[in-house]
Protein backbone atom coordinates (compact mmCIF):
# COMPACT_ATOMS: atom_id res chain seq x y z
CA UNK A 1 0.00 0.00 0.00
CA UNK A 2 1.12 3.14 -0.95
CA UNK A 3 0.48 6.44 0.54
CA UNK A 4 0.15 9.32 -1.55
CA UNK A 5 1.12 13.32 -0.06
CA UNK A 6 -2.42 15.25 -0.47
CA UNK A 7 -1.72 19.21 -1.01
CA UNK A 8 0.89 21.24 -2.21
CA UNK A 9 4.51 19.92 -3.07
CA UNK A 10 7.30 21.37 -0.51
CA UNK A 11 9.63 23.66 -1.58
CA UNK A 12 12.85 20.89 -1.88
CA UNK A 13 10.38 19.11 -4.34
CA UNK A 14 9.33 21.58 -6.51
CA UNK A 15 10.96 23.64 -9.35
CA UNK A 16 11.76 26.89 -8.87
CA UNK A 17 9.50 29.67 -10.26
CA UNK A 18 10.92 32.12 -12.52
CA UNK A 19 10.02 34.61 -10.05
CA UNK A 20 12.45 32.82 -7.12
CA UNK A 21 15.16 33.45 -9.76
CA UNK A 22 14.78 36.81 -10.53
CA UNK A 23 15.01 37.76 -6.78
CA UNK A 24 17.81 35.75 -6.35
CA UNK A 25 19.38 37.16 -9.16
CA UNK A 26 18.69 40.32 -7.52
CA UNK A 27 20.33 40.11 -4.01
CA UNK A 28 22.93 38.19 -6.16
CA UNK A 29 23.66 41.80 -7.64
CA UNK A 30 23.95 42.60 -3.92
CA UNK A 31 20.72 43.66 -2.86
CA UNK A 32 19.33 42.73 0.48
CA UNK A 33 17.62 39.80 1.35
CA UNK A 34 14.31 42.12 1.91
CA UNK A 35 15.12 44.34 -1.41
CA UNK A 36 15.58 41.38 -3.49
CA UNK A 37 12.36 39.50 -2.36
CA UNK A 38 10.11 42.95 -2.01
CA UNK A 39 11.18 43.31 -5.83
CA UNK A 40 9.91 39.68 -6.77
CA UNK A 41 6.35 40.87 -4.21
CA UNK A 42 7.20 37.68 -1.64
CA UNK A 43 8.67 37.94 1.83
CA UNK A 44 12.50 37.78 2.17
CA UNK A 45 11.94 34.12 4.22
CA UNK A 46 10.07 32.93 1.32
CA UNK A 47 12.98 33.24 -0.60
CA UNK A 48 15.94 31.97 1.95
CA UNK A 49 14.08 28.92 2.31
CA UNK A 50 14.21 28.70 -1.81
CA UNK A 51 18.04 28.50 -1.07
CA UNK A 52 17.82 26.66 1.73
CA UNK A 53 15.32 24.26 0.90
CA UNK A 54 15.97 23.65 -3.11
CA UNK A 55 19.15 22.48 -4.73
CA UNK A 56 18.64 23.85 -7.66
CA UNK A 57 17.76 27.23 -6.23
CA UNK A 58 20.98 27.39 -4.27
CA UNK A 59 22.71 26.55 -6.97
CA UNK A 60 21.43 29.25 -8.94
CA UNK A 61 22.29 31.46 -6.70
CA UNK A 62 25.73 30.68 -5.71
CA UNK A 63 26.57 30.54 -9.47
CA UNK A 64 25.17 34.14 -10.12
CA UNK A 65 27.19 34.89 -6.67
CA UNK A 66 29.93 33.50 -7.90
CA UNK A 67 29.76 35.31 -11.55
CA UNK A 68 29.19 39.03 -10.04
CA UNK A 69 32.68 38.06 -7.79
CA UNK A 70 34.10 37.20 -11.07
CA UNK A 71 33.47 40.20 -12.90
CA UNK A 72 33.97 42.48 -9.70
CA UNK A 73 37.51 40.56 -9.49
CA UNK A 74 37.73 41.52 -13.40
CA UNK A 75 37.37 45.49 -13.04
CA UNK A 76 39.60 45.62 -9.86
CA UNK A 77 42.44 43.89 -11.92
CA UNK A 78 41.58 46.19 -14.69
CA UNK A 79 41.84 49.60 -12.42
CA UNK A 80 44.83 47.98 -10.71
CA UNK A 81 46.71 47.07 -14.09
CA UNK A 82 45.77 50.62 -15.06
CA UNK A 83 47.25 52.25 -11.84
CA UNK A 84 50.24 50.44 -12.22
CA UNK A 85 51.08 51.97 -15.79
CA UNK A 86 50.39 55.30 -14.52
CA UNK A 87 52.63 54.61 -11.72
CA UNK A 88 56.43 55.76 -12.83
CA UNK A 89 54.58 59.32 -14.19
CA UNK A 90 52.95 59.79 -10.83
CA UNK A 91 56.14 59.01 -9.05
CA UNK A 92 57.42 61.75 -11.08
CA UNK A 93 55.10 64.23 -10.20
CA UNK A 94 55.32 63.52 -6.32
CA UNK A 95 59.24 64.28 -6.41
CA UNK A 96 59.04 67.33 -8.61
CA UNK A 97 56.10 68.48 -6.06
CA UNK A 98 58.13 67.11 -3.52
CA UNK A 99 61.42 69.42 -4.52
CA UNK A 100 59.11 72.55 -5.40
CA UNK A 101 59.98 75.30 -3.55
CA UNK A 102 56.34 76.86 -3.81
CA UNK A 103 54.98 74.11 -1.98
CA UNK A 104 54.43 74.69 1.70
CA UNK A 105 56.24 73.01 4.14
CA UNK A 106 53.08 71.59 5.92
CA UNK A 107 51.98 70.46 2.79
CA UNK A 108 55.70 68.25 1.91
CA UNK A 109 55.37 66.76 4.77
CA UNK A 110 52.23 64.88 4.39
CA UNK A 111 54.09 64.24 0.66
CA UNK A 112 57.58 62.56 2.52
CA UNK A 113 55.35 60.61 4.82
CA UNK A 114 53.53 59.15 1.60
CA UNK A 115 56.80 58.92 -0.21
CA UNK A 116 58.14 56.48 2.70
CA UNK A 117 54.79 55.03 2.95
CA UNK A 118 55.12 53.47 -0.89
CA UNK A 119 58.99 53.21 -0.23
CA UNK A 120 57.90 50.90 2.74
CA UNK A 121 55.19 49.32 1.15
CA UNK A 122 56.66 48.11 -1.62
CA UNK A 123 59.50 46.21 0.26
CA UNK A 124 57.69 44.55 2.31
CA UNK A 125 55.61 43.52 -0.22
CA UNK A 126 58.25 42.55 -2.02
CA UNK A 127 59.72 40.84 1.15
CA UNK A 128 56.62 39.03 1.84
CA UNK A 129 56.42 37.61 -1.49
CA UNK A 130 59.66 36.45 -1.54
CA UNK A 131 59.17 34.40 1.70
CA UNK A 132 55.59 33.44 0.20
CA UNK A 133 58.09 31.89 -2.73
CA UNK A 134 60.32 30.05 -0.08
CA UNK A 135 57.26 28.53 1.92
CA UNK A 136 55.63 27.56 -1.23
CA UNK A 137 59.11 25.60 -2.50
CA UNK A 138 59.63 23.91 1.49
CA UNK A 139 55.75 22.75 1.46
CA UNK A 140 56.14 21.25 -1.80
CA UNK A 141 59.35 19.58 -0.89
CA UNK A 142 57.45 18.21 1.78
CA UNK A 143 54.56 16.85 -0.40
CA UNK A 144 57.03 15.09 -2.78
CA UNK A 145 58.65 13.23 -0.10
CA UNK A 146 61.74 14.98 -0.73
CA UNK A 147 64.37 16.04 2.59
CA UNK A 148 63.97 19.50 4.10
CA UNK A 149 66.69 22.02 4.35
CA UNK A 150 65.37 24.32 7.04
CA UNK A 151 68.71 26.35 7.39
CA UNK A 152 67.06 29.28 8.80
CA UNK A 153 64.47 30.25 10.55
CA UNK A 154 61.60 32.57 8.49
CA UNK A 155 60.93 35.33 11.56
CA UNK A 156 65.01 35.63 11.62
CA UNK A 157 64.61 38.72 9.07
Amino acid sequence: MTISKVGRPSISESEVPSHIFEGLLHKSRGATWADSATAVGIKYQTLRMWVNENEEARKFYKEAVQERQEKIQDRLDNAYSILIDEAPTIAKELLKTIKSDKIKSYTKSELFSNYFRIIERGWTDKKMAQQLHETREKIFQLENGRPLELTESPFDN
